[in-house]
């Protein structure tokens, strides 16, 4: 096991979370690195190069709008191919993520962008309403929203590709940088839920991805490439979580298998994805798992 963690977790002085998840081999540039079901129960998939190239127009329309190194950016998406191109934009801005659930009530709202002194927030727009009141108290620079329309009754999924609702408000200009990050320079800023009182954040470094990625290996039993690459894996769990984030998404997706996604949380509809998105491994978490059921 240790010969194929070394493979995934080698020692580097620089490393980015935002450029390893996608910067593969040629053998897996055209490999399935998203399956996705929208709220309609249509399944789109997406390649690595897909993803690769929605990362690089993500990048240059940030700095465009004067996203740069160091600055933090709150995101607030279900899980969609625009949440998951939004991190790795970000991340290769050199920005810091402050994932923010879309289950949030506004005062957790409130105090994790004003905490984190967010400069801007990347929202759904099907959610932005329900926020208004906190984004007009709340000093952040530029409140980007974005639509869902990853695939939709007018733009199907491989037209607008994982894009999706971007691609509205985005140019087609492209850039290949990666801001150079250490293993140590900050990624994320995760806030537990506050349900317990004022939501608790913690810094977390690119490196959280490599500490991850020997767990994800013994967990799935996934011990050789070939075993890595076949990974199809899917939760419940909200893309705002580290649970989901580190055990499921960013893990996948360094190993070049697939993350399979819905955007809805409905107990039938969860089933239904099981069902059409095959996935292989489902790790549930009781938080996650009570929500459905309750639902």
């Amino acid at each position: 096991m240790m010969r194929y963690t070394r493979i995934l977790c080698g020692i580097f002085l620089e490393y980015n979370i935002g450029s390893v998840t996608l910067r593969h081999d040629n053998q897996h540039t055209n490999q399935t690195a998203l399956v996705y079901l929208d709220e309609k129960g249509t399944v789109s998939e997406y390649t690595y190069t897909q993803l690769e190239d929605a990362v690089t127009t993500l990048v240059y329309n940030f700095e465009e709008r004067g996203i740069t190194e160091g600055d933090r950016v709150a995101i607030c998406f279900p899980p969609s191919p625009e949440l998951l191109i939004s991190y790795l934009a970000v991340f290769r801005l050199g920005a810091v993520c402050v994932p923010v659930s879309v289950l949030s009530e506004t005062d957790t709202l409130e105090y994790c962008l004003d905490h984190a002194a967010v400069s801007t927030l990347l929202i759904d727009s099907a959610i932005s309403d329900q926020f208004q009141q906190v984004l007009e108290i709340v000093d952040i620079e530029r409140v980007i929203s974005v639509p869902l329309r990853a695939s939709d009754d007018q733009t199907t999924g491989s037209e607008t590709g994982p894009l999706g609702g971007y691609r509205d408000i985005v140019s087609d200009g492209k850039t290949t940088r990666v801001v150079e990050t250490a293993p140590d320079d900050p990624a994320l800023i995760l806030y537990t839920s506050g349900s317990t009182g004022v939501p608790k954040g913690v810094v977390q470094g690119h490196q959280y991805l490599i500490g991850s990625l020997p767990g994800y290996q013994c967990w799935y039993e996934l011990f050789d490439p070939a075993e890595l690459a076949s990974a199809r894996v899917w939760t419940p769990a909200e893309w705002a979580w580290a649970g989901a984030l580190f055990d499921v998404v960013f893990p996948t997706l360094a190993a070049g298998g697939t993350i399979v996604a819905r955007t809805r949380r409905r107990l039938r509809p969860i089933f239904g994805t099981v069902a059409r998105g095959k996935p292989r491994d489902h790790p549930l978490f009781p938080s996650s798992d009570s929500a459905q059921t309750d639902s």
